[in-house]
C-alpha cells in the first residue's frame, strides 16, 4: 500500500480528480442557479421582504464557514447530507424550512472547498462554475423554481455515487496509519509505531482535537488572513452582483426571467479564462524564479499584481461579470497555491482556514446587496466596491516584498 498519494498510478489520478471536479461544480451550482428564480419563490410564498429574499441565498452560502477538517469519508458523508437536503429543498412551503435546508446543503457541499485542493496536492509533484446559471433561469421558466433543486439533487447523488467507487484516501498521514495498523495485524505486535505516531507521541483524542484546532489557528496567522483578505472581496463583490443583476435585468430592462440568465454566461468564460490564465501563468513564474535560486511560496502571489485590478474594472463597467470573474477566480487560484506550498504538511487545515472569512461574505453580502443597490443606486454602488478593491490591489506586492520579514 502506498503511503502517500503521490505513489498511485495515473489513473486512478485522473479518476479522482475528475471525481472531485464533478462534486466541485454541482455544489456551488445551487446558490448560483437558485439566485435566478427567487423572485418566483417569493411571489409564491407570498411575501415581499428583500431581506428575506437575500436571506435564502445568504443562509446556504453560510454553511460553507463550517467545514472543519477531513478527506475521502467526510467526502461521503457530506455530499450524501448535500444530495438528500437539496432534495427536499423542493418539497418546502415557507422560506424557514428552505433557508434551513438550504444551510445544511452548505454544510454539505462546503466541505469539499476546504479539501480538494489539498486532496489533488497530495497526487502532484509541487511544480506540476458559468453555463449553469444561465440553465436555472430556463428550468425556472420551464418546471418551477423546485426543480431546480431536484435537478441539482439528481446531479449530486450521480457524484455521490461517482466519488464512492472512484474515491480514495491521498492524506500522507491517513495513509501511514493505515498501514501501520496493517502491520499490527499481520505481525501482532500491537506496539508497532510509525514514525508519525512516535514524533506525534499523542493520544488519538488529543490529536483529533489539534485537527480540528489547527483551521483556527491557522486563520489568525498574519499570512494567511492577509491573502484570504483579498479573495474575501473579490468573493463578496461577484455575489452582490448575483442578487442584484436580475433586478437590474427584469425591471430596468424587462428581460423575460428565462432570458435573465443570459446575463451571466460572462461567468463561464471568467471562469475558464481565470483559471487557465492563472495555471499557465503561475507555472511560468515559478520555473524561472526558481532558477534564479528563490523558491518562495509568495512567488505564486505576483500574477495577482496584473490580474486583481480587473476586479475594479469590471465593477466600474457594471455588467463585465466575466471580467469581474476572471480577477476573483485567478486570485483564489493564486492564494490557494501558495497556502499549499506554504504549509504542505496542513494544507487542507489552511485551505479551510482561508475558506472562513470568504464564506461569511459570502454568505453575508445578497442580505446588503438589494439595500446598497436601491440607495447608492447602480453607478455609485458599484464605484463604491470598485474603489474598495482597487485599495487592495497593491497588497500581492507588498507581501510578497516584506512578507519575508
Amino acid at each position: 500500500m502506498p503511503v502517500d498519494g503521490l505513489g498511485r498510478p495515473t489513473w486512478k489520478k485522473a479518476m479522482n480528480v475528475c471525481s472531485l471536479f464533478l462534486v466541485c461544480i454541482i455544489s456551488p451550482s445551487t446558490s448560483s442557479v437558485f439566485s435566478r428564480a427567487i423572485p418566483d419563490m417569493m411571489a409564491e410564498f407570498k411575501t415581499t421582504d428583500q431581506y428575506v429574499s437575500s436571506f435564502v441565498l445568504s443562509v446556504y452560502m453560510l454553511g460553507y464557514a463550517f467545514e472543519l477538517y477531513g478527506h475521502t469519508p467526510l467526502y461521503h458523508i457530506c455530499t450524501v447530507l448535500f444530495t438528500l437536503c437539496t432534495w427536499r429543498c423542493g418539497a418546502m412551503h415557507s422560506v424557514s424550512e428552505l433557508a434551513i435546508l438550504l444551510f445544511l446543503a452548505g454544510v454539505g457541499g462546503g466541505s469539499v472547498f476546504a479539501e480538494v485542493l489539498s486532496s489533488v496536492a497530495d497526487m502532484t509533484v509541487k511544480k506540476r462554475r458559468g453555463a449553469i446559471p444561465t440553465a436555472g433561469s430556463y428550468i425556472n421558466d420551464a418546471w418551477g423554481w423546485r426543480w431546480i433543486f431536484h435537478i441539482i439533487a439528481i446531479l449530486g447523488g450521480c457524484a455521490t455515487f461517482l466519488s464512492m467507487i472512484c474515491l480514495w484516501e491521498t492524506s500522507e498521514s491517513a495513509l501511514i496509519r493505515r498501514k501501520t495498523k496493517q502491520i499490527r495485524g499481520k505481525t501482532g505486535n500491537p506496539n508497532h509505531r510509525s514514525q508519525l505516531e512516535v514524533a506525534t507521541g499523542l493520544a488519538k483524542l488529543a490529536i483529533f482535537l489539534q485537527a480540528m484546532s489547527m483551521p483556527l489557528r491557522l486563520m489568525l496567522s498574519s499570512s494567511i488572513l492577509l491573502t484570504s483578505l483579498i479573495i474575501t472581496i473579490g468573493y463578496g463583490w461577484i455575489y452582490i452582483l448575483y442578487t442584484t443583476l436580475p433586478t437590474t435585468f427584469s425591471v430596468t430592462y424587462r428581460w423575460a426571467p428565462k432570458e435573465i440568465g443570459l446575463a451571466y454566461l460572462g461567468t463561464t468564460v471568467g471562469n475558464f479564462i481565470g483559471m487557465v490564465a492563472a495555471g499557465g501563468l503561475s507555472d511560468g513564474i515559478v520555473k524561472r524564479r526558481a532558477a534564479r535560486g528563490d523558491s518562495r511560496p509568495a512567488i505564486q502571489l505576483l500574477p495577482m499584481i496584473f490580474f486583481w485590478p480587473l476586479v475594479s474594472v469590471g465593477l466600474l463597467a457594471f455588467v463585465g461579470t466575466g471580467i469581474i470573474v476572471v480577477g476573483a477566480m485567478s486570485a483564489i487560484f493564486f492564494t490557494s497555491t501558495y497556502i499549499l506550498n506554504a504549509y504542505p504538511s496542513h494544507s487542507a487545515s489552511g485551505i479551510a482556514a482561508a475558506s472562513v472569512l470568504r464564506s461569511l461574505i459570502r454568505g453575508f453580502a445578497p442580505l446588503f446587496a438589494n439595500k446598497l443597490y436601491h440607495n447608492l443606486y447602480a453607478g455609485s454602488a458599484f464605484s463604491l466596491l470598485a474603489f474598495v478593491a482597487l485599495v487592495c490591489a497593491p497588497e500581492p506586492w507588498l507581501f510578497y516584498r516584506y512578507g519575508k520579514r
